[in-house]
């Protein structure tokens, strides 16, 4: 899932890979949301911070999985 995630396509299927790879292992989700976010070129990136962005409020011991650089 993670490498689906990654790959260039179909927004719509990397979305959907990107959500199924948090729910079936966290840390590499999370790892490959936050490579997305970090992306400014990604079309998904927008999307991927604002995601990153609610789940490090929600569980703020995400961020010291992988911390933003910002």
């Amino acid at each position: 899932m993670a490498a689906i995630a990654r790959e260039s396509g179909s927004p719509a299927l990397r979305w959907q890979a990107l959500r199924e790879c948090l729910s079936l292992d966290t840390l590499a989700g999370f790892t490959v949301l936050t490579e997305i976010a970090r992306s400014p070129s990604d079309e998904l990136a927008p999307a991927a911070g604002a995601l990153r962005s609610q789940l490090v409020e929600a569980h703020p011991e995400l961020d010291e999985v992988v911390p933003c650089p910002a």
